[in-house]
């Protein structure tokens, strides 16, 4: 895509759509981020995905959802803590 094409509105919204439907399909594959071999289920919208949107762009996309999946980890993993401390609580245990 050339950049003055993806830097019009209606080119950033086919970007955008690519990209929400690509991660939404990893997502569907158990996927919260790009690692390794993308799903063939996934491939044909990555290489849409690819063709609409900047290579930078592409790019930029790719990080922030790695770092969100990494936030996603973190998160889970504290919700579970607390959740095992507290289960004691939730099945009528005594507070100590």
């Amino acid at each position: 895509m050339s950049s003055e094409k993806a830097t019009t509105r209606s080119g950033r919204a086919v970007c955008y759509s690519a990209r929400d439907a690509f991660y939404q399909c990893l997502r569907e594959c158990g996927l919260l981020e790009v690692k390794g071999d993308i799903p063939s289920k996934c491939k044909q919208l990555r290489a849409k995905f690819e063709s609409a949107c900047l290579p930078s762009w592409v790019k930029h996309f790719d990080e922030l959802q790695s770092k969100r999946a990494r936030e996603l980890k973190t998160q889970y993993a504290a919700i579970n803590s607390k959740a095992t401390t507290a289960a004691g609580n939730l099945a009528g245990a005594a507070q100590k």
